[in-house]
């Protein structure tokens, strides 16, 4: 995939049997299946700013194993785009190269490739005509996947409605029954478990690992982290530490 962020261009895909041209706003993406090669060119009175992401065929394969059976599942052979918006890849990007410059580890590359996956392969599902009060395995990937990606921001219940096509409400009663508690706790709960997960094995200060899983607020995360865990984060990682 490479994403265009900035300039506007026009964009020429080099073809076997000719080129294909088609203006290129900000934020296209520009998405080539595995095993093909596209050649792109862009004409423009200044340099083009483009960002490039790879997503190996091993997630791909793991996403289509982990499916339910008889669901239909987007062809990969059939993802491609010369120049198509997609907000959700165009700004999952940026955020990538911010984590890797803040060091982020093997997880949050997982979480990514694995939403990712989802995203490309998923069809986009609707409320409506939909007759169960329960979401699929699927639609509980992509929304879980979604929420260890922006486990340190602000997740909005609206957010996660959209990326299942569902209104607010009927999100809301669907996730409900599924995981048997609110996205809210639900989020809360993966938060906790991603900060002894940090407290564990990291040497990060309690207030990075507060901002890093979600909590900004440091008296927050500690009230939290006792609600949940039964210990403050300073205990906890003091009795993980002990000879």
């Amino acid at each position: 995939m490479v994403v265009y962020p900035a300039s506007a261009t026009r964009l020429r895909d080099h073809l076997d049997y000719g080129t294909a041209q088609k203006r290129c706003l900000p934020g296209a993406v520009s998405k080539t299946p595995p095993g093909r090669e596209r050649l792109l060119s862009h004409s423009a009175e200044k340099s083009v700013e483009m960002m490039c992401l790879g997503l190996s065929m091993d997630v791909i394969d793991q996403f289509i194993e982990r499916s339910e059976p008889g669901v239909p599942l987007r062809d990969i052979d059939q993802v491609h785009a010369l120049a198509e918006p997609d907000p959700i890849v165009s700004a999952i990007v940026p955020e990538i190269l911010a984590a890797q410059e803040a060091g982020a580890g093997d997880l949050y590359a997982d979480s990514v490739a694995q939403y990712l996956a989802a995203h490309l392969l998923t069809p986009r599902v609707t409320a409506e005509g939909s007759r169960t009060k329960t979401l699929s395995r699927r639609q509980m990937e992509i929304l879980t996947s979604y929420m260890r990606l922006h486990l340190a921001d602000p997740i909005r219940i609206d957010d996660l409605a959209d990326l299942v096509g569902f209104s607010r409400f009927y999100f809301l009663r669907s996730f409900t029954t599924t995981a048997g508690r609110t996205p809210y706790r639900y989020l809360t709960e993966m938060r906790i478990e991603a900060a002894r997960h940090y407290l564990e094995s990291g040497s990060e200060t309690i207030y990075t690992i507060g901002r890093l899983c979600g909590f900004p607020n440091p008296d927050n995360f500690a009230r939290m982290f006792r609600r949940h865990v039964g210990c403050t984060p300073s205990e906890y990682r003091r009795q993980r530490t002990l000879p």
